[in-house]
């Protein structure tokens, strides 16, 4: 099952219109430091060629490192499964550019200079997409309704305590 790598100018032009989207002040520090991304398409295919979903998140993003910077141009690499892009609405599209994009950290040391780098996923800024598009993929969704009918079953679990005093 092997993945490859190619340009896409759709999905470049579809990173660049949501980090420069000034509606989006979370991404601020990356317009102000003119960050630069490399970005290109997966395409996975199973053993019969046919274009599968690659595993692991739909979009990923990594720093370029000092080493292959020799190669390459700009700070971050973004990378997108080809295949659920195709499968994804637009609101979708965007909320998964959204969750990979928050994962790139700026920020300033002690001694003002810059530091550029990549944030570990965590709940914060994840939360922050959430509250942007909502429930927007499956797993999200059925965790909005197993949290909702659990949330359901405790009141009426509490109702009942209520009664047998």
């Amino acid at each position: 099952m092997p993945v490859e790598y190619a340009q896409n100018q759709a999905l470049v032009d579809a990173v660049m219109a949501v980090v420069n989207d000034e509606t989006y002040d979370e991404f601020q520090p990356i317009r102000e430091q003119e960050l630069q991304f490399q970005i290109a398409s997966m395409v996975a295919t199973n053993k019969d060629e046919e274009i599968i979903p690659t595993t692991g998140e739909p979009v990923v993003v990594r720093r370029i490192s000092p080493a292959d910077a020799v190669f390459l141009k700009g700070h971050f690499r973004v990378y997108i499964c080809q295949c659920r892009w195709d499968s994804s609405s637009e609101v979708q599209q965007t909320a998964m550019l959204h969750r990979a994009l928050m994962r790139v950290n700026v920020e300033k040391t002690l001694k003002g200079a810059i530091k550029i780098g990549t944030r570990k996923p965590d709940v914060t800024t994840f939360q922050e997409t959430i509250m942007r598009f909502g429930a927007w993929e499956d797993s999200l969704i059925q965790l909005r309704n197993n949290l909702q009918t659990a949330q359901k079953r405790a009141k009426e679990v509490a109702a009942e305590a209520g009664k047998a005093k």
